[in-house]
């Protein structure tokens, strides 16, 4: 598991590797609410092809303290039964003040 420390109000992004083309996208649960504001982009190079991969980027906003666990999932949204193609693991840390 990956662990992040961020300081509240502080911002950092994670990055995935993409296959949208291939009908495969990151999903997340967390594991407490109202620690973390999570928004998501992807990238497509400039000369993507069929198959190919992009970044799927996750940016994470601390506006509460405490710790979060985010688990990610890639899938197929219509294979419901099979296994996720990759998995990662996140710890988030939000501190209320400075970091040493």
């Amino acid at each position: 598991m990956t662990e992040i420390l961020l300081k509240l109000r502080e911002s950092t992004s994670i990055d995935l590797p993409g296959k949208a083309t291939s009908g495969y996208e990151w999903s997340f649960t967390a594991d407490q609410a109202g620690i973390l504001l999570i928004t998501h982009s992807y990238f497509v190079p400039a000369k993507l092809q069929a198959g190919g991969t992009g970044t799927e980027r996750f940016f994470l906003t601390a506006i509460a303290p405490g710790t979060c666990a985010l688990h990610f999932r890639q899938t197929r949204s219509w294979e419901k039964e099979k296994e996720p193609l990759d998995t990662r693991e996140y710890m988030v840390t939000v501190i209320h003040g400075q970091m040493n």
